[in-house]
């Protein structure tokens, strides 16, 4: 693969973000209140392994509400039971991400942004989050470093203009 840098340097990016994931718990143990960072959390993943190896099938956000309340949505209930319809093999997972932004605040709309790159960079075709995908816009240079349970994600992504030496 070859190696990509920002066109203009690190230092402008607009919205430059660390993500710390945490440990993937089963579904049903989150709203048993057994997932510590819950209260630290602005995103999820739902995850599962699949022959072995991590895959996102769907990315959420919270911004004034914790993970275990978003969860217990009807919503989100109805797309739980979507995923399991169309795999009852797999063994559904969560994944928290506490975000930093790197010289600056945490706002909503950082949030609605990093979750868009989140969704729009982790693309493949079993993901649910199909809006998100179609209509990502940014105008914005955005990266995110993906840490902590990263499994799942790469370890970096962005959206700007990148050159190649």
């Amino acid at each position: 693969m070859r190696e990509f840098n920002w066109a203009h340097g690190e230092e402008d990016i607009c919205v430059n973000a660390a993500i710390s994931w945490s440990k993937p718990v089963t579904h049903d143990m989150l709203n048993d209140g057994l997932v510590e960072s819950d209260e630290t959390a602005y995103f999820y993943a739902i995850i599962a392994l699949v022959d072995g190896e991590w895959w996102s099938f769907y990315f959420g956000k919270v911004f004034k509400q914790c993970v275990s309340e978003r969860n217990s949505n009807l919503d989100h209930i109805e797309r739980m039971s979507r995923l399991k319809e169309k795999h009852p093999d797999l063994t559904w997972h969560l994944t928290l991400g506490t975000p930093e932004i790197k010289g600056g605040n945490l706002t909503a709309s950082h949030i609605d942004l990093l979750e868009s790159l989140l969704i729009y960079s982790h693309w493949h075709d079993e993901i649910i989050n199909i809006k998100k995908v179609e209509s990502f816009e940014c105008a914005k240079s955005i990266q995110i470093e993906n840490t902590g349970f990263a499994a799942p994600f790469y370890t970096k992504v962005g959206c700007g203009v990148f050159v190649s030496e």
